[in-house]
């Protein structure tokens, strides 16, 4: 039999838990945005020198038929659009697959019958899906 002092201290120890989990998630994906933005910038950059030498190394007639304002536009707008899907989508891919693995363990841990009953829908949802989305 519980104490109504005993349920307290449960609703207590289950906000600091809360509270922790949730700072350990933010610090994480403060962490791991940096990372991905410190290796996208760094990606990216090395394809500017790329391009920036093989600009130069191109020969004159290259040059005569293409201005200098269309070759910098190109570089820049390629390699903004190469740095977005580096830093922004593959961060996403990769947050989403941990998010994915770690709430399938939690579900199998509480639950684990009624979890994979659940799960048993989880092929069929996936292939309709993507059916849909070939159409589009």
């Amino acid at each position: 039999k519980t104490t109504p002092l005993g349920r307290s201290l449960d609703v207590i120890h289950g906000s600091v838990r809360r509270s922790y989990a949730l700072a350990i998630r933010a610090t994480t994906g403060l962490a791991n945005g940096y990372a991905f933005q410190r290796i996208g910038l760094g990606i990216t950059n090395d394809i500017r020198n790329d391009l920036h030498s093989r600009i130069l190394g191109q020969s004159s007639a290259f040059h005569a038929t293409h201005s200098s304002g269309e070759l910098v536009s190109r570089v820049v707008s390629d390699v903004t659009l190469i740095q977005t899907a580096i830093t922004g989508r593959l961060l996403d891919l990769f947050q989403q697959s941990v998010t994915l693995v770690l709430l399938v363990v939690l579900l199998l841990s509480t639950q684990f019958r009624l979890a994979l009953i659940c799960l048993l829908g989880l092929p069929p949802t996936v292939f309709v899906t993507g059916r849909f989305g070939e159409l589009m």
